[in-house]
């Protein structure tokens, strides 16, 4: 795939600022030297430090930002922001850290922590999964595999559901658990049936469809010894209609979920089709 440099001239009527402030520096400081300002920072709460956990096992400086601090006199630092990666390089017994100093005064310091924390570009999950792949990580490229196995391909960016092409799908936690409920065999085998029904028509490849699909093949194992006969079967099916059918039905019906409605739905098609066999 082509890199890509930083362009900006999509952004030509932006209005940018033209005064910048004091330039950071950049250095090593010792973590004894870190301090955090409870009027601004937040807690490591039981979630926060369970992300502090996360980070020191996984310990690599590769992955460790630039700390944001703020020096407030007596070879003291506020750290602005950083503190849970700070802590977790401290669990790891690593006494200094880098260090982006910028100079702000308190108030200063707690605007620019809002600043950093209100301004950041959330991941996608397609983002999160791309990298994960481009990193080899096993996990990613075993979805990867099976996706591959069954024709389907997850998007590369967040689009919106009816803007996927037929085969796409951006329903990335919905396979993998169904992939870690069901095993590779029947995963694939429901994403191909998906992909494939009413000639691969786009946005059917959703999360309802998915698991609904996934649990109704389940029940019946009979229907899936033969493949032929049961893809002709799905053949006949509209799988976005039945989602909008599935997604009103469970609007109607408070505690029942769109994905069971697809799976009821589903059921009774199938049934028609192929017969209520034992499993029924």
């Amino acid at each position: 795939m082509e890199l890509r440099s930083i362009h900006t001239a999509d952004y030509a009527k932006v209005e940018a600022a033209t005064t910048f402030g004091k330039p950071a520096r950049l250095e090593w400081l010792p973590i004894k030297s870190l301090v955090v300002d409870p009027e601004y920072q937040r807690e490591i709460t039981s979630q926060g430090r369970k992300n502090v956990i996360r980070i020191a096992e996984r310990f690599n400086w590769s992955m460790f930002a630039p700390v944001i601090v703020s020096s407030i006199g007596s070879n003291k630092f506020a750290i602005v922001d950083g503190q849970h990666r700070t802590t977790a390089a401290a669990l790891c017994g690593i006494e200094r850290v880098p260090c982006c100093i910028i100079e702000a005064k308190r108030g200063e310091q707690a605007a620019a922590f809002k600043a950093i924390n209100a301004n950041i570009t959330r991941m996608h999950t397609t983002s999160l999964y791309r990298a994960a792949v481009a990193a080899g990580e096993e996990n990613a490229l075993a979805l990867e595999r099976i996706c591959r196995a069954a024709g389907v391909m997850i998007a590369r960016y967040p689009i919106a559901a009816t803007a996927l092409k037929p085969g796409e799908t951006m329903a990335i936690q919905s396979i993998r658990k169904t992939l870690e409920r069901f095993g590779p065999a029947l995963t694939i085998l429901t994403l191909k049936l998906i992909a494939n029904a009413a000639g691969g028509l786009a946005g059917a490849l959703r999360q309802q469809a998915i698991v609904g699909t996934a649990e109704v093949l389940s029940d019946h194992p009979e229907w899936r010894t033969n493949e032929d006969r049961l893809t002709a079967a799905f053949s006949d099916l509209d799988i976005p209609v039945m989602l909008m059918d599935a997604f009103e039905q469970s609007a109607k019906r408070r505690g029942v979920s769109p994905t069971n409605m697809f799976a009821a739905a589903l059921l009774e098609e199938l049934t028609e089709t192929l017969g209520k066999g034992k499993a029924a």
